[in-house]
C-alpha cells in the first residue's frame, strides 16, 4: 500500500469500485443526495472534498480517500472507503500517526462528524484518538451524527 497525493484519476478510480455502504449511507444522510436524485459519482464530483490524500493497493489503483476542508474557520476530516480497504482497515490504522500529523500543520484542533449508525467509522475515530463532543440532526433527513475533535 502506498499513500499518495490524490487527483482527479484516483477520485475515479475509487468511484469505479463498489464503495463501502456505511459509507454511502453516511454521505446521503448528510447530503440529502439520494433525496435529490444525485449518485454518488456526482455527489462526490461537485464536492470541494474531492480528495487529498489516496491509498493505493498493490496494483496502484486507489482505495481510500481522505483529506481536510475548512468550515467557519474549523478543519475537518473526511473518509471515503471502497469495500476492499475495509478489508486492510487494520493496515490502514497504522498509517494515521503520520497523516494526522500533516492534517494538524493545518488546523491544531481538528473535527469530524460522523453518521451515528456508521459503527467502523466511529471505531476510527476514537482509535485515531478523536473525542465525542456531541450529537446532533443533521441533514435533510435530520438524522444523528457524532461530532468529535481532535487536538494536536
Amino acid at each position: 500500500m502506498q499513500v499518495v497525493d490524490a487527483t482527479l484519476d484516483h477520485v475515479a478510480q475509487l468511484l469505479a469500485k463498489p464503495i463501502r455502504p456505511d459509507d454511502v449511507d453516511e454521505w446521503f444522510a448528510a447530503s440529502g443526495g439520494k433525496d435529490v436524485g444525485l449518485t454518488l459519482r456526482e455527489a462526490f464530483a461537485s464536492s470541494a472534498m474531492a480528495g487529498q490524500r489516496a491509498l493505493l493497493n498493490a496494483n496502484g489503483e486507489c482505495i481510500c480517500l481522505w483529506g481536510l476542508f475548512s468550515e467557519g474557520g474549523l478543519g475537518y476530516i473526511w473518509l471515503i472507503a471502497t469495500v476492499e480497504a475495509e478489508a486492510v482497515a487494520r493496515s490502514i490504522h497504522r498509517l494515521w500517526r503520520k497523516e494526522l500529523r500533516l492534517l494538524h500543520q493545518h488546523h491544531a484542533v481538528l473535527h469530524a462528524v460522523a453518521y451515528a449508525l456508521n459503527d467502523l467509522h466511529l471505531h476510527w475515530l476514537k482509535t485515531i484518538g478523536f473525542r465525542l463532543v456531541g450529537t446532533s440532526a443533521v441533514g435533510p433527513g435530520r438524522l444523528p451524527f457524532n461530532t468529535y475533535v481532535r487536538e494536536d
